[in-house]
């Protein structure tokens, strides 16, 4: 088992009156369950206090609610899928966030460093400037880190 805890800043990097900003201090223990070398299961559930929230996210507690579980399960050189569950405090807000990982250098012996990623977002809060509205959403790119 190990912890992190922190404090964490999220913006959309606007300004003026599309500015968004909070700020909130978080703990996450994480337990991992089998060799991390190889094909194992990841849980890590991060409950976040909020200590600033700009006044035009005033509600975004009711969409983001207080703590996040990540689940994951896959190998460090292999494939991997993760999963992000966060519950609102209003009952029918919340969200999903799925992502599948795979080695690019599995595919292109040059590809050293970066993975294939496929992500799908179903619900509220995925951004703070239109985090009150419902998003279904499925991506797919490259990524640096997972």
């Amino acid at each position: 088992m190990g912890v992190m805890a922190g404090y964490e800043h999220e913006s959309n990097g606007m300004g003026g009156a599309g500015s968004r900003g909070i700020d909130f201090v978080f703990v996450t223990p994480i337990w991992d369950f089998g060799d991390v070398n190889s094909y194992h299961l990841t849980v890590a559930p991060k409950a976040y206090w909020y200590e600033h929230i700009a006044n035009e996210n005033a509600n975004i507690r009711d969409y983001r609610g207080y703590v996040n579980l990540l689940v994951k399960y896959g190998s460090p050189d292999g494939w991997q899928l993760a999963a992000t569950f966060r519950k609102g405090i209003k009952s029918h807000y919340g969200s999903v966030d799925t992502q599948l990982t795979y080695p690019l250098s599995k595919i292109f012996s040059s590809a050293s460093g970066a993975y294939l990623w496929i992500g799908y977002f179903n619900g509220y809060g995925e951004d703070i400037l239109d985090y009150n509205q419902h998003r279904w959403v499925a991506r797919m790119g490259v990524a640096v880190s997972r």
